[in-house]
């Protein structure tokens, strides 16, 4: 199983689900949206996990990145 992570800040990550994940043998990969990575494809993943932040959902003005990710979610 492979899993995308969409993080939106710097200590907001998995926490304690990194360390069942790599128990369970489960690769991830992390977005640092707050720095301006690309979210890749889809395709190549089982499920994503979207962490939380600081920010709401309709913050695009502030965090521009935002509008993508809504995007790609839906």
């Amino acid at each position: 199983m492979k899993i995308l992570v969409f993080q939106h800040q710097e200590g907001e990550h998995p926490g304690a689900f990194r360390n069942y994940m790599h128990a369970d043998g489960v690769e991830w990969d992390t977005v640092h949206l707050y720095r301006g990575e690309a979210i890749p494809e889809f395709a190549p993943y089982d499920a994503l996990i979207v962490m939380g932040g600081i920010m709401n959902v309709w913050d695009g003005q502030e965090y521009p990145w935002l509008i993508e990710e809504k995007r790609a979610i839906r």
